[in-house]
């Protein structure tokens, strides 16, 4: 019996200065904000050398600059949906994944999204830790 090894990428998308697109927050402004956030995540998945990937598993941790407890912000990950939607359409830009769309799509087996410790005002407005697991091909 062999083992197979699994092959583990990871990628840091910083926010974009206007911040998360959010489930909680005004719509007006999305768009240009989706489009920084495309932008942003094939710049960084260009930068990082990524690959063209086969079938994964992605864990994604939003790291926001805070976390709201009351009125629009984030409070938890579900909030950022938004976010890792256009997150998704950057990695299909830069060509690191050929469809982003976990439900109907099989090269990604499952995804995983989680919110993690607030980075404070020095981090900026935060960021995306986004971790690819290729699995087996067979």
């Amino acid at each position: 019996m062999t083992a197979v090894l699994a092959v583990t990428h990871r990628l840091v998308v910083v926010a974009p200065d206007q911040g998360w697109l959010t489930l909680t927050e005004p719509r007006s402004g999305r768009a240009e904000l989706g489009n920084q956030w495309i932008d942003a995540t094939a710049s960084a998945a260009r930068a990082a050398g990524l690959p063209a990937l086969g079938r994964v598993r992605i864990r994604i941790e939003a790291r926001p600059d805070k976390v709201a407890f009351d009125g629009p912000g984030i409070r938890r990950a579900e909030d950022v949906r938004p976010t890792v939607h256009r997150v998704g359409e950057g990695l299909e830009e830069a060509g690191v994944l050929a469809e982003w769309n976990p439900a109907a799509v099989r090269q990604v087996l499952g995804e995983e999204l989680i919110l993690g410790t607030p980075t404070g005002p020095a981090g900026g407005r935060g960021y995306l830790i986004i971790t690819f697991t290729e699995v087996d091909r067979g």
